[in-house]
Parts: structure tokens; C-alpha cells; sequence
């Protein structure tokens, strides 16, 4: 039975966090999701609470609504079940909740947990996501031209200053200008502004305990002359940095790097197949053109097609591939079309499949 809570923000708070207390897990909500949980206007309605027949409450989780392209995305977090009321269905309660309520306003849902949990609610691990290692000595500089001034998260002047370089990238996830510190201060990242002659010229995003730069933007300086000050500032001999936004950025990190790694991104449930499709297609350059039928994971196969436009319709044609709903996730969103080499359209899912997902779903922009 889920009820209107009368709630406090910190009896929300303890609640969650004591639930992952129980788990072994130790945290601090303010301090890991502060774009939630430093948000007083917004964090009721953000929650999701339910009750038991008592009027206790046995479970929770967030909605976190944004955008990317023309898509509504939503992330959910901080799900969790009351310790006494686990092994109850309260968590399948939740989803179907999810399921009836929340998933009708949004393109695609993502979280973050683990892979077998969430695939029974259909949630799938994909996307993938590169990280750089970067030795100080391949810097070919040795010039500090900048210093770098960490932001605390109670510095909201700094919003609007650092939002302006972020404003400017493309294909990049709606982010709230007057609560940018607190977004890009998730999971208690550092955030710098770099500072060339007393002006701002960008801000990067640094994980301290991972020694990983998370995000990256500057107008005017070569990656060289950003990366080789901060190591010396830091006094640190290498540095790993996560795929940034910017492509350009990405190539010198390809360059630069002594090797690299890669992860999947994040859990994600798409909801309108035609929509997200079309949205991340229109993102790729140079597609060939030709048509593929998928099927088997709708009540109705879609027709992709890639001329000097992108369509996808419903037909009732042969499919293609038939697949399943997982399947179709991974094919979409990760390396899945590479086992189909032997398919006749083989040549049209290796180019228009992996649809690129934003990398900091798992980290900045992270529920």
C-alpha cells in the first residue's frame, strides 16, 4: 500500500541510509547525491515512498527527470527495502509502481546496481565507456600556465560561470544552471576551475580516490597544458581520465595514453523503442544506407530505415533479427552485433550499431 508521506527530509534520509547500513554499505546521501539531497524544494517530490498495512514505512527510491537529445530520460536511485521487510515483494511492488506511474512520462529509465538484481525488472547492463592512463612523462610540456581553484559545493557564484562551458558541448544531458556545483559535486567529486590570468577558462571534474578525471571542458588551452599542471600541483606521476564529450578531447587521450580500459555504462530500460532509436541514430555520421526489421521483443517488428532521413515504423514484415528484449539492448547500446558477422546485413549493424550513450550516465549525471 503506498500512501502520501508526511515524511521529513531527514527521516527520508536516515531511512535510506540505514538500509544500506544493513548491507554493509556506508553512506552519506548529502555528500554523494547533493543534486538530490541539498535540494529542499525538490527532494519530496523526487521520492517514492511505501508503506505497510502499520503505516511504516518498508521502502524507497528517486526520480531524477532529465533530457538528452529530444529523449526524457529518467534516472532512478537510492532504491531500497526496509531490513525487516525483505523477502515480502516490496521491491516487486516498487517496480510495478514504477511500471504504472513513472515509465509512461519517459523515453528510457537507467540506474545503477547490479546486473542480476535489475534484469528481472528489465533493466540491462550496457553502453560502453573508456578510461585513459596517463603517464606525467608523455606530456610533452612543462609549462604551468594555469592554476586551479577547487569549488567548494556551498559556492553557488560559480554556477552560472562554470554551466556556460558545459551549455556550449554537444550532445550533452540537460543539467539545472542553479544547481550545477552540487550536480557536478556527485559521489563526492572534486571540481576545479582552471583559471588562466585571473579569468576562468573551463573546470574539470576530479574523482580523488580513483585518481580519475571525470569530466573536462576548456576553451583555450591544449589537453597538455591542462593535464601537467594539475599533476604537479597534485604531485602525481600519472593520471586516469574517462571519456569526455568533447571527440576532439577524446582523440588526443587516444594519443596520449599509455593504455586504456573499457566498462559498460550504466542499467537501462528503453521504454520507446521508435523515439530512442531515431534520437541516437541522428547522432552517427556517414551511415549507410539500407533497412533492418527487428522483431521479437515488441508486439510488432520495427523497420529501421537510414537514407538522407531515419524513419523507424511498426510493420508486420519478416524481421531481420529476431531478438529478445535483452538482446535488443545490448545490440543497440553495446558490441552485441558482432555476433551476427556472418548475418547478410551484417554491414549495416557494425555501422549503425553501437548507439553512443552519454558517459556520465554512471557518474556525474548518476542516481
Amino acid at each position: 500500500m503506498k500512501n502520501n508521506p508526511e515524511l521529513s527530509i531527514e527521516e527520508m534520509i536516515d531511512f535510506a541510509e540505514k538500509q544500506f547500513h544493513s548491507i554493509g554499505v556506508e553512506v552519506n546521501f548529502k555528500t554523494l547525491q547533493p543534486k538530490i539531497y541539498c535540494n529542499q524544494y525538490k527532494i519530496k517530490e523526487l521520492h517514492e515512498i511505501f508503506w505497510n498495512s502499520q503505516k511504516n514505512v518498508v521502502g524507497l527510491y528517486v526520480k531524477y527527470p532529465t533530457t538528452f537529445l529530444d529523449l526524457k530520460f529518467c534516472g532512478i536511485g537510492t532504491l531500497c527495502v526496509d531490513e525487516k521487510a525483505r523477502g515480502q515483494g516490496v521491491m516487486t511492488r516498487m517496480f510495478e509502481q514504477m511500471k504504472k506511474e513513472v515509465v509512461p512520462n519517459y523515453d528510457l529509465l537507467y540506474l545503477s546496481g547490479d546486473k542480476t538484481r535489475y534484469e528481472h525488472f528489465g533493466f540491462y547492463k550496457v553502453g560502453r565507456k573508456k578510461t585513459f592512463f596517463i603517464k606525467k612523462r608523455a606530456l610533452d610540456s612543462n609549462e604551468i600556465l594555469i592554476d586551479f581553484l577547487k569549488i567548494d559545493k556551498e559556492n553557488s557564484d560559480f554556477n552560472s560561470t562554470l554551466y556556460r562551458f558545459y551549455q556550449n558541448t554537444q550532445g550533452r544531458i540537460s543539467r539545472e544552471e542553479n544547481q550545477y556545483i552540487d550536480i557536478l559535486s556527485t559521489k563526492e567529486y572534486e571540481v576545479y576551475a582552471l583559471n588562466k590570468e585571473n579569468n576562468v577558462i573551463g573546470y574539470m571534474v576530479y574523482h580523488r580516490k580513483l585518481n580519475t578525471i571525470i569530466e573536462l571542458l576548456c576553451e583555450r588551452l591544449p589537453l597538455e597544458q591542462i593535464l601537467y599542471p594539475f599533476l604537479c600541483t597534485q604531485q602525481l606521476n600519472f593520471i586516469s581520465i574517462e571519456e569526455q564529450l568533447e571527440q576532439s578531447i577524446n582523440q588526443k587521450l587516444y594519443i596520449l595514453s599509455d593504455s586504456h580500459s573499457e566498462n559498460s555504462i550504466i542499467m537501462l530500460k528503453i521504454i520507446n523503442y521508435e523515439r530512442v532509436i531515431r534520437s541516437f541514430l541522428k547522432l552517427k555520421k556517414n551511415l549507410p544506407f539500407g533497412t533492418i526489421i527487428l522483431g521479437g521483443f515488441l508486439d510488432y517488428n520495427l523497420k529501421i530505415i537510414v537514407q538522407e532521413y531515419i524513419s523507424i515504423e511498426k510493420t508486420q514484415e519478416t524481421a531481420d533479427l529476431i531478438l529478445t528484449d535483452k538482446e535488443v539492448h545490448l545490440l543497440l547500446f553495446d558490441d552485441y552485433f558482432n555476433f551476427f558477422d556472418l548475418h547478410p546485413k551484417f554491414h549495416f549493424l557494425k555501422n549503425w550499431f553501437p548507439l553512443c550513450l552519454p558517459p556520465t550516465l554512471s557518474t556525474i549525471d548518476s542516481i
